[in-house]
């Protein structure tokens, strides 16, 4: 089981009220400003005493913690969406992916599609036969 969740023993969490929680990624998010270096997730997780990146998620499952959780995930993709415009943003498009962004449009079809072949050939063949029939009439 994940640090993060508490077992049914009453296992304590980590980050005990999401108001720690927003205190440490706070002071993670200014030591970062402060000595100019990038916000990362593995960076966030160290910083709350975690042990795995993915525990930061469980967090967010937790009531309490949600909107805090969604607001550092928010900057830390804003980071990364930053570090697109400058002239080596290939580690960036690499962690956004990660992040859930793509860089293609994907369509899901559902339901049944059901071709009557007959059907169409014979429409096919009407209207060859009608474009023949009319190139005949003009020939004569």
């Amino acid at each position: 089981m994940s640090e993060a969740v508490e077992t049914r023993m009453g296992r304590p969490l980590l980050v005990p009220t999401p108001e720690e929680f927003e205190r440490r990624v706070s002071v993670y998010f200014d030591e970062c400003r402060q000595e100019q270096r990038p916000v990362t997730m593995a960076g966030m997780a160290l910083a709350l005493g975690l042990k795995k990146r993915q525990t930061i998620h469980e967090y967010g499952k937790r009531k309490g913690y949600e909107d805090i959780v969604a607001w550092a995930m928010l900057h830390i993709e804003d980071r990364y969406e930053q570090r697109l415009h400058t002239n080596a943003p290939t580690g960036a498009i690499f962690a956004l992916k990660n992040l859930g962004w793509t860089d293609k449009t994907e369509v899901e079809h559902s339901g049944n599609v059901q071709l009557d072949v007959k059907a169409v050939r014979e429409r096919v063949e009407n209207r060859i036969n009608g474009i023949a029939s009319r190139l005949l009439t003009e020939s004569t």
